[in-house]
């Protein structure tokens, strides 16, 4: 029987008790170098300015925060638009005259989401994917299995932010650890990204 790699992976997040789908692209080897290096770099705080605890800020150094934040934003931005999409069907947006729009795009979910945990929990998510072998996919959801469904969620970063991974590095092996962090879910079935078992959350008309 061969060995088929999938392009595409499936993470349920839940929003309001409800699942909704997110179909994220595998990285090739390229993008997921530069990628693991911005989601290192953004979880450990490199670059970031350095202020003396307990002191006011001087406006440069305001202005090199807000600098800061704000290219950490764009990347989460720039990163969701261009690896995530969102299930059809299972999440909605209101426009201002309160109409109901689909949201497909993963840039439309990060920001309806940004300074909440859902974002970095992707990240993760797409981290892990990237870095685990299929042997510790399935040991991470047998044993997330085990502990009664319960989940583990990474710890709340600052908007703009990521949770900074407990691996050094991009090994398998040391990756593992990174796992604990994070709610596994199952992958897409070969041949399609919307498995039978999770059920859409319907947009209103």
């Amino acid at each position: 029987m061969p060995v088929t790699r999938k392009h595409h992976f499936e993470h349920t997040v839940t929003i309001e008790d409800q699942p909704v789908r997110l179909i994220i692209k595998r990285l090739t080897v390229p993008e997921f170098e530069a990628f693991q290096a911005k989601f290192i770099a953004m979880g450990q705080g490199r670059g970031a300015p350095v202020s003396a605890e307990g002191s006011s800020q001087t406006p440069e150094q305001v202005d090199a925060q807000v600098a800061y934040l704000k290219a950490n934003a764009e990347w989460l931005q720039d990163t969701f638009n261009d690896y995530v999409a969102v299930t059809p069907g299972d999440l909605c947006d209101e426009d201002a005259d309160g109409f109901s729009i689909p949201v497909t795009n993963g840039k439309q979910f990060a920001d309806m989401y940004a300074g909440t945990p859902i974002p970095a929990q992707v990240l993760a998510r797409i981290y892990l994917e990237n870095v685990l072998t299929e042997a510790q996919k399935k040991t991470l959801r047998s044993a997330s299995d085990s502990v009664n469904g319960s989940t583990i969620e990474p710890a709340t970063a600052a908007a703009g932010e990521t949770p900074a991974p407990t691996a050094a590095s991009a090994e398998p092996e040391a990756s593992a650890n990174v796992a604990a962090a994070t709610e596994p879910s199952n992958e897409a079935s070969s041949g399609t990204t919307v498995p039978s078992s999770s059920e859409a959350v319907p947009c209103a008309t």
